[in-house]
């Protein structure tokens, strides 16, 4: 109630990581929206709220006219609040149907530049599908961004074709300063997808983070060093990068030629600061490629952060991950996970 009664509030932040919550919360949350003074940022973290439903999401999106005119931040967590069956018996958990006029909503938010969604799921697939990745292209399409994150972890019904909507959006946002794009565990994206994802990223040159997940939950043939390389095509013209992470855990036909296609970018950002490699369980993967990231990770003068995940790299000699530890000392801080 004190909150309610607040008329100078800028900025609101609701953490609900909680798997009791339901869509009661929300009846409460809508009245203080309604209530406060239109906000420029608002963040709703609802990870894990398994109870949910779309009548939620119904909510927020009918209370966010108020704050059309000057939202300038959004970021809605809704990690593993999504279904997971289609069975009717289940009701609860988000679905692209209660996703898609909220999304619709957010497309009628002029001042937007900070977008963060999440739809996944952390520790099983959804029934969220290319329908909610294609709605939510067309929205951002329509604003103008300086930040833009996507977790749609686990979603399997995502496809090259969802990718492929994303990407294009990117056409409309040459401001763009962080990208962040997690698909890990969406099974049926491929080479393809990254392709398409290659055409577009090339043009964001104003870009300084880039974070980008293709992991598998488990081996995986379809993502290839063929698709890395394609994609690394279009990083190496981003010259204003200072953060690079890659994930391609689990994609079993990576070994070391997609280690050196990112490696032969590298000289090409040359405000790259930290930079982010996941090839766990990347089985073909072999200790040269990491004798060549020791090498370039020497003479690159801006690098201070390195982070690299090993797991299940089973050709992978502990005494080459330990050198990388002990010569790299022009870096700050290296971690190292294997």
């Amino acid at each position: 109630k004190s909150t309610i009664n607040r008329a100078d509030i800028d900025d609101l932040v609701f953490n609900f990581a909680c798997p009791k919550v339901s869509d009661e919360v929300f009846s409460y949350l809508g009245e203080i929206l309604k209530n406060v003074k239109p906000l420029k940022n608002l963040k709703l973290n609802f990870e894990f709220s398994e109870h949910i439903s779309n009548s939620a999401l119904a909510i927020l999106e009918q209370t966010l006219t108020k704050h059309r005119k000057t939202l300038e931040t959004l970021a809605l967590n809704f990690n593993s609040a999504v279904r997971v069956s289609n069975f009717i018996i289940v009701k609860t958990g988000i679905t692209d149907k209660g996703i898609e006029p909220l999304i619709a909503k957010i497309k009628g938010l002029p001042a937007l530049r900070n977008l963060s969604l999440s739809f996944g799921k952390s520790f099983a697939s959804t029934t969220v599908a290319n329908v909610s990745v294609v709605n939510i292209a067309e929205t951002i399409s329509g604003l103008q961004l300086l930040n833009f994150s996507l977790d749609m972890r686990n979603c399997t019904n995502v496809t090259d074709f969802g990718i492929a909507t994303i990407a294009k959006s990117l056409h409309s946002q040459p401001l763009l300063q962080a990208l962040s794009l997690n698909f890990s565990g969406c099974s049926h994206i491929t080479d393809t997808g990254l392709d398409c994802l290659k055409e577009y990223l090339q043009i964001l040159a104003s870009l300084k983070f880039l974070e980008l997940n293709f992991a598998k939950k488990s081996l995986s043939f379809e993502i290839t060093n063929k698709g890395i390389a394609s994609l690394m095509e279009a990083v190496q013209l981003l010259e204003r990068l200072e953060y690079l992470k890659l994930e391609f855990a689990y994609c079993s036909k990576v070994s070391d030629e997609g280690m050196v296609s990112i490696l032969k970018i590298l000289k090409s950002l040359p405000a790259l600061k930290e930079l982010s490699l996941g090839f766990a369980g990347c089985t073909e993967m072999s200790s040269f490629a990491f004798k060549k990231l020791k090498e370039v990770c020497k003479v690159m003068p801006s690098l201070t952060n390195l982070k690299l995940s090993v797991k299940d790299c089973i050709n992978i000699d502990d005494r080459v991950i330990e050198s990388l530890k002990k010569e790299l000392t022009n870096l700050d801080h290296i971690y190292i996970y294997s």
